[in-house]
């Protein structure tokens, strides 16, 4: 007797077992990566707008007069920032040098849903004015 041409139903569904696995195993690569991508566009959203928050401190520095920036007096903003629709909790600190002698500016950026973890920090020198 001649055995018939085809694939059992064991081998069907070992096949479908198999694909299945891969399947799942895709998938879930797929998601990690779409998590890692969320995240690099949150920390690259998060710098744009330290960068953003620097330039405004430096330029609101290098426009205040010599009584407004008493040497050693930090001065502390607390703002909020929405870039492409994510907000953001910009912190900022300023603190004037004595006339001739740089300043010294921190900007941290974190997302409102977690404002205690920091996205990103700055730590930039302020150009003295003479």
């Amino acid at each position: 007797m001649k055995r018939a041409q085809g694939f059992t139903l064991i081998e069907v569904l070992i096949a479908l077992v198999i694909l299945a696995t891969a399947l799942t195993l895709g998938v879930g690569s797929v998601q990690r990566t779409a998590r890692t991508l969320g995240a690099l566009e949150q920390r690259l959203l998060a710098h744009w707008t330290a960068e953003n928050a620097a330039v405004e401190e430096q330029l609101r520095a290098a426009s205040a007069t010599n009584d407004e920036n008493t040497p050693g007096e930090p001065v502390t903003r607390r703002t909020t920032v929405t870039q492409y629709g994510t907000a953001f909790v910009v912190a900022s600190r300023y603190t004037p040098g004595a006339t001739g002698t740089p300043g010294a500016l921190r900007v941290e950026v974190a997302a409102q849903a977690q404002p205690q973890r920091a996205l990103v920090s700055l730590e930039l020198p302020v150009p003295a004015r003479p």
